[in-house]
């Protein structure tokens, strides 16, 4: 296996860290994970109902049974080609929006290209880098070095995103202009230049097996491995834990906050931008500790205690503001405390998640399960979209339970809820299974 020596460690982590510098901007701006950027565009500056956004994740959720086949895909292509094609239609798919957005178009034609491209990105994305990017980086970069590694990639990622929100903020009072997005489209369509010299340069594993050269062509062979992938995952309680994780933790949160909090809090523009700006500095410096943290209290203890956090941090969302005017409204502040505490957990529960499952996980099965992670995190991620938008439009009106006319409990309130059960199943079962790779942690510092 590749591992970054000493005299190799600046280039080779750079190498790595280009592409993950990018990931989170890239998906809040075309509606992917959180979708802060893209959601905002399309309900403030395009002035479609938050109802629309159903739409794009309805769109993204009918991609999922094309998601199946990216184990399928891997196998036939090396991960290069399959990076490198994956840019290219992110990119057009970029370049579409923004001219959907800038061209004097009917709003019905307008929000038919977005909502296709969003779907597009989605799918290009999922079956390149959510197939094989972190079996990648498992193949290239030494596990003694790992955690540090996907630390600061999210450190990057959340850098990026913050230096957006400051400028949306400071120069754009919190909206999400045509302008502001063509600007980050033209940052966006940069990293993925950069990322693709990346993709062109980086070592590739030997030992990745590929589906001999007859059987590429063969249609039904790839049915078949889409089956076998799925029986491997059922089959084992593991992978099925893990696989539950991914979808489980989308579910831990408030629903399409940014306008959560546009409708249902009834937050200014520029608060907005401070809670977003607080949540991705947050998360940003929670990276700089998590590889040392991993490493003195071990991985199990860090999952226990930040899935505690998350929980905890989710309890103030359960009672929410009434609709009222902002000057009778002190919660309409709060976020920009609430909204950065909560992410922070989340960050460490995620990451660690996600570094203990190439102990957990053999080389062999980390392209299938990695990539049905990102499946079913996508269908996850589009559903609670669907759910999350229906949902915010019905609290947007009068709460079901209210309190001293202060406070109230709103449909929200029975998805948080949903959220903070979830977080207790997933934290206790996640950080025993966790346990069992403490002996090979002690191992590896003893070598």
């Amino acid at each position: 296996m590749f591992s970054i020596r000493k005299r190799k460690t600046a280039s080779t982590l750079w190498h790595v860290l280009i592409p993950m510098s990018g990931v989170t901007l890239l998906a809040s701006a075309t509606g992917g994970m959180s979708g802060d950027l893209f959601n905002l565009l399309v309900t403030q500056e395009l002035g479609y109902t938050p109802s629309v956004l159903s739409l794009v994740y309805i769109g993204m959720l009918f991609s999922f049974p094309i998601q199946l086949f990216g184990p399928g895909i891997a196998r036939r292509f090396t991960f290069r080609k399959l990076m490198l094609f994956g840019n290219l239609v992110v990119g057009i798919s970029i370049i579409a929006i923004v001219l959907a957005i800038q061209l004097n178009i009917s709003s019905e034609v307008r929000i038919v290209i977005i909502v296709l491209s969003a779907i597009i990105v989605e799918i290009a994305y999922s079956l390149s880098y959510g197939t094989v990017w972190f079996t990648w980086v498992g193949d290239v970069v030494d596990r003694n070095d790992r955690s540090l590694v996907m630390a600061f990639g999210k450190v990057l990622s959340q850098g990026s995103l913050t230096i957006c929100f400051l400028i949306q903020t400071t120069l754009f009072n919190g909206m999400v202009t045509r302008t502001f997005y063509l600007m980050v489209s033209g940052w966006l369509l940069l990293y993925l230049l950069g990322s693709s010299i990346v993709y062109l340069v980086l070592p590739q594993n030997d030992s990745v097996v590929l589906v001999e050269k007859n059987d590429r062509r063969s249609l039904s062979n790839l049915f078949l491995e889409v089956k076998q992938d799925i029986q491997l995952i059922l089959l084992n309680p593991l992978y099925r834990l893990i696989l539950g994780s991914s979808a489980g933790q989308l579910l831990i949160g408030v629903p399409i906050i940014s306008v959560y909090l546009v409708e249902i809090v009834k937050s200014p523009s520029e608060v907005i931008g401070y809670a977003l700006i607080a949540r991705t500095i947050t998360s940003m410096l929670i990276m700089f500790i998590i590889g040392s943290l991993i490493r003195k209290v071990g991985i199990a203890k860090v999952i226990k205690i930040s899935g505690i956090g998350s929980t905890v941090a989710l309890i103030p969302w359960i009672l929410v503001p009434p609709k009222s005017v902002i000057s009778e409204n002190p919660w309409a502040w709060l976020p920009v405390i609430f909204v950065p505490l909560l992410f922070a957990f989340k960050s460490i529960f995620s990451t660690s998640i996600a570094n203990a499952s190439y102990d957990l996980i053999p080389r062999k099965d980390q392209v299938t399960v990695f990539t049905m992670c990102d499946v079913v995190s996508s269908a996850a991620l589009q559903l609670s979209g669907v759910i999350g938008a229906w949902i915010v439009s019905l609290s947007s009106g009068d709460h079901i339970v209210s309190f001293f006319d202060k406070i109230g409990f709103t449909w929200v309130s029975l998805w948080v809820i949903t959220g903070i059960v979830i977080s207790v199943i997933l934290t206790h079962n996640l950080s025993k299974e966790a346990s069992k790779i403490t002996i090979l942690e002690g191992e590896a510092d003893a070598i």
